[in-house]
């Protein structure tokens, strides 16, 4: 499943330079040119990139010790001066992961959104879930230089686990489910989505009939804002979804309308990307993490941030899960604090009870009442989906009255 653009800060690892002074200002031609900047015990920094920018120069990070380089374009880089930047980890506790990761090196390989088109000589690794067949993880070059060789890939095996322990079922285990991921930038010259970010998929005319199916996940740096382990996260979360619906997609639409998997797959998945996996410090670049909590105050940070609220929310008439997209566009923040705020009411166990019982319910109902539903909401949570919304949206004072 392709999901809208997360919105929110740059694209690129950030790298702050020291500046004299406390006002950070480039002045190619004596124009005055404005960038983000932050002042810290006296000095100014600004992005390091944004400075190359401004004066046309390109900049190179190398992982391997810490440092960016400034340089004029197409200078050898044996000719380059360095700006080391410090890493300062004093205090942060590293996670151990159970990596088991086999390097089966370069490959050529057809992508489900490559256009019939080889993606060649990418790297490839194979990690063994000691069940099943193993998960193929394709790599570009261009994405170990920009963010560290091992960044994000190497923690699939505990992302996995931890949501394991929640959903309580093992999809790799089952016949046919298989998954492939890859991990690319646009720099990378490969021909996969350029405008992607990240993605689930099956493969056009694959249904999972209770024995899993083939999923491939689609990770592009260059439109990753921020640590996007948190986005591999809620993909792996869908690529349980999709080892567990047994054909109810459509069930779910007739239920809670055209929008449904937003809130019953996107709104589970944020939750699981930000409650699930206790993320080891990233010792590899200099990505900021989104710091998204399950209290209220930093959701509703988070839904500011998306964008894309309406404005006249109290006037807007909420009658099933299904019509959250009516009160924004897409806004994950939303989606993720209605599925937070059911789980911390009703229990998470409880939510995916009642999604399970109106897949078996209603899977063979040509048509479904108002008062079916509310049977239904009101047997698992002993209110209708109405009343539980209109309880959510007061709890988070109508998305404190703004829109955005």
């Amino acid at each position: 499943m392709a999901h809208p653009v997360r919105k929110g800060g740059s694209n690129t690892p950030e790298t702050w330079l020291s500046l004299t002074g406390t006002m950070a200002q480039f002045a190619p031609e004596y124009s005055p040119v404005k960038t983000e900047n932050i002042l810290y015990k006296g000095t100014t920094y600004v992005p390091i990139r944004a400075a190359a920018e401004i004066l046309d120069k390109d900049v190179i990070w190398d992982t391997a010790t810490m440092t960016a380089t400034i340089r004029d374009k197409k200078l050898p880089v044996e000719d380059t001066p360095t700006v080391e930047i410090p890493n300062d980890t004093t205090n942060q506790q590293q996670t151990e992961l159970t990596v088991g990761l086999t390097y089966k090196g370069k490959t050529d390989v057809l992508s489900l959104r490559s256009n019939g088109q080889l993606v060649k000589k990418i790297n490839h690794y194979e990690l063994d879930m000691g069940e099943g067949k193993p998960i193929s993880i394709y790599v570009t070059d261009d994405y170990e230089r920009t963010y560290g060789n091992g960044f994000a890939y190497e923690e699939i095996k505990e992302m996995i686990l931890s949501i394991e322990k929640k959903r309580g079922f093992k999809p790799y285990a089952l016949s046919s489910s298989k998954l492939d991921v890859f991990f690319y930038t646009n720099e990378s010259d490969t021909p996969l989505p350029a405008n992607n970010q990240a993605s689930a998929e099956v493969g056009t005319g694959q249904f999972n009939r209770g024995n899993g199916v083939p999923v491939e996940i689609l990770m592009n740096g260059s439109n990753m804002h921020r640590d996007h382990r948190q986005i591999l996260v809620h993909e792996l979360y869908h690529y349980f979804d999709h080892q567990w619906v047994l054909n109810n997609g459509e069930t779910y639409t007739k239920y809670w309308g055209q929008d449904a998997y937003f809130w019953y797959m996107e709104g589970s998945a944020e939750y699981a990307a930000y409650s699930f996996y206790n993320y080891p410090a990233n010792s590899k670049n200099m990505l900021r993490p989104y710091n998204i909590t399950n209290d209220k105050e930093s959701m509703l940070r988070y839904i500011k941030q998306q964008e894309g609220l309406k404005s006249n929310i109290k006037n807007i008439q909420l009658n099933h899960f299904g019509d959250i997209m009516l009160v924004s566009n897409s806004n994950y923040g939303v989606t993720l604090s209605l599925f937070s705020y059911l789980s911390q009411q009703f229990g998470y166990d409880k939510v995916y009870d009642y999604i399970s019982y109106v897949g078996q319910q209603f899977s063979n109902t040509s048509t479904i009442t108002t008062a079916q539903r509310d049977d239904a909401a009101k047997q698992h949570f002993g209110k209708t989906e109405k009343q539980i919304l209109n309880d959510w949206l007061v709890y988070f004072d109508y998305f404190s009255s703004a829109a955005n």
